[in-house]
């Protein structure tokens, strides 16, 4: 019974990190390109 448990867990667990890891590489790849530029030209869409 307390395998079940475990298992259980570590599929919660693996689902949360890829949960994690999916919102880290599309925001970080939705503002690659304006990571590079000056703050003022972003802003005011120069």
């Amino acid at each position: 019974m307390q395998l079940a448990y475990l298992e259980k867990n570590a599929g919660e667990s693996n689902s949360l990190l890829l949960t994690m890891l999916l919102t880290l590489i599309v925001g970080f790849a939705s503002t690659y390109r304006i990571l590079g530029q000056r703050p003022l030209a972003v802003l005011r869409h120069e």
